[in-house]
């Protein structure tokens, strides 16, 4: 497993969650998964053809993001289960000198009301040198 620094920072309707950590990475034939942990929470973000971001702990989910096609989602909370649909709006992916971004922005669309969210993760590999 690579070691990697990641930054991940998501934004909602003037709400802004943010998280620097140390993360491990997987890789896999069909992309990298980047496993760190948050505040009461882990994190799992894959990068592949598409963006997979999946969170355990008091609030769990997994997005899939992918401008092709919505997606299906149930977000566990405290309080009860919320079905849901994904549609990412845009999402960039790039990889350089080892170092990974993806940026994206998409919405949840619930039985009654949407939301527009927006994200931005960064990992880049420990003990490589900036270029």
């Amino acid at each position: 497993m690579k070691r990697f620094t990641i930054i991940l920072k998501a934004e909602s309707e003037g709400e802004r969650e943010v998280v620097s950590a140390a993360a491990e990475c997987v890789e896999q034939k069909e992309g990298a998964d980047f496993l760190f942990s948050g505040e009461n929470c882990r994190y799992c973000v894959h990068i592949g053809d598409a963006v997979h971001i999946e969170r355990t702990g008091d609030i769990s989910y997994k997005l899939s993001l992918d401008t092709h096609r919505r997606t299906a989602t149930t977000i566990r909370t405290p309080y009860g289960e919320l079905p849901a649909e994904v549609a990412a709006e845009h999402l960039r992916i790039r990889e350089r000198d080892g170092s990974f971004f993806v940026s994206a922005d998409y919405v949840l669309f619930f039985s009654n009301f949407s939301q527009k969210h927006s994200i931005f993760f960064m990992a880049k590999r420990d003990g490589v040198p900036p270029q």
